[in-house]
């Protein structure tokens, strides 16, 4: 079960002549106060600071050999130091209270400026020995550490509602996290302050990041995922643009040759080709139930996309089709209209693979029972094409001639 409240255990530390002094200020149990010795030497001190990010990695048994019982030893030792006669008792009491009232002890460490040296210890490693556990690895008993500010803290001024964007992730190599309860924990915490339209509460849907391509040409580098946005940043990690309106999130994203174009593969609907200054281009098979396959030719000059025509009523593809479109959006030429699975570019360009399904299994028609493999030529052969027309008509063609009947600004 997730805590949602909790009693603080509050402890000033500051300096006492050439000793340090723990002062419990606030706490269940009451105030107290001891004189404490510093319980590293000096050498150890230096080897301190990286600790507490590694205790997730290596604590283990209390009895435990190598990484794991020297954590205990260190966090014993800092415990024993400071958390000794009537401030060890009243954390020990405080524990019980709060424990019997059903709620978490908060212990929030508070240095003094003549004590801020202390605040770089590892404190996450305390240990108490009675208990056999490290104190801040549950959520019963968190810990908090902050400076004593010379000077007041000035109040932020906001005009309501505040809008709060919640970023909640559990990453899938890991032991799973209790997301949904840490959710549900923050809308009860901001419940009233919501229904008073003091607060807005949103959370971001599956915050993951599906992947990063970046740009031989540019240096650029995009960003895309789940949220259904591109993020293109600079080649110093400086934010550029955001490019929204990827139904269902972004499958895949990618530059072309020279750096200056992206396109973009929806999980659901049309793709998308974008400037790199962020601007819309065009949408490409925004007709077609979702496109499968979206892909720069070798040269970055043309696109092909393998898009779904037409479903069944199990909302599988039973039809597809292979387009071509220029650098403009405009689509080109349709190659193929079959069930494809996949299509890829030739190394030159100019002839286009795809692999689909010839025979499906009844009734459903969601097995293949029988495929095979074309090979497409995506362009004309415009060198065969000059030969034949020079040796037809005795002379090369005119540039008129060539726009004409080959569909080219110019003859090569």
């Amino acid at each position: 079960m997730t805590l949602t409240d909790y009693r603080n255990f509050d402890l000033l530390i500051t300096r006492s002549g050439d000793k340090y002094k723990a002062i419990v200020v606030d706490a269940p149990a009451g105030d107290a106060s001891a004189l404490f010795d510093l319980p590293f030497t000096a050498d150890e001190i230096t080897h301190l600071g990286g600790l507490a990010r590694g205790v997730s990695r290596h604590i283990g048994a209390a009895e435990a050999a190598g990484p794991a019982a020297s954590l205990v030893d260190l966090g014993q030792r800092l415990f024993d130091a400071v958390f000794r006669g009537r401030v060890g008792a009243g954390l020990t009491a405080s524990l019980s209270s709060a424990a019997q009232e059903g709620v978490g002890l908060r212990l929030r460490l508070r240095f003094e400026e003549d004590a801020a040296d202390l605040a770089a210890l590892p404190w996450e490693l305390l240990y108490d020995p009675a208990q056999a556990h490290f104190i801040g690895l549950g959520e019963r008993s968190p810990i908090l550490r902050y400076l004593a500010l010379p000077r007041s803290r000035s109040a932020l001024l906001v005009e309501p509602p505040l809008r709060v964007l919640a970023v909640l992730a559990s990453p899938k190599d890991l032991p799973d996290l209790e997301v949904e309860g840490e959710w549900q924990a923050i809308q009860d915490a901001l419940a009233g302050l919501t229904a008073d339209g003091k607060f807005v509460l949103e959370r971001l849907p599956a915050p993951t990041l599906a992947g990063v391509q970046f740009s031989a040409d540019t240096g650029a580098i995009l960003t895309y995922g789940d949220d259904g946005s591109i993020r293109l940043w600079s080649s110093d990690g400086q934010p550029l643009h955001v490019l929204d309106g990827h139904p269902g999130g972004v499958k895949f994203a990618s530059f072309n040759q020279a750096g200056t174009l992206i396109l973009a593969e929806s999980k659901e609907g049309p793709a998308r080709l974008w400037d790199i200054d962020g601007n819309l281009i065009g949408v490409l098979g925004e007709n077609a139930a979702w496109v499968d396959v979206a892909a720069f030719d070798p040269a970055g000059e043309n696109i092909m996309t393998v898009e779904c025509n037409a479903v069944n009523e199990g909302d599988w593809c039973i039809r597809h089709s292979v387009n071509l479109w220029d650098s403009r959006g405009e689509l080109l030429t349709t190659v193929d209209d079959h069930w494809v699975e996949w299509a890829a570019f030739h190394p030159d360009g100019r002839q286009i693979a795809t692999a689909g399904c010839d025979v499906f299994e009844p009734p459903t028609n969601t097995s293949c029972l029988a495929g095979s493999v074309w090979l497409w030529q995506a362009y004309p052969d415009v060198d065969a094409l000059l030969a034949e027309a020079a040796q037809r008509a005795g002379r090369s063609l005119t540039p008129a001639e060539c726009q004409q009947y080959l569909g080219q600004e110019q003859c090569p």
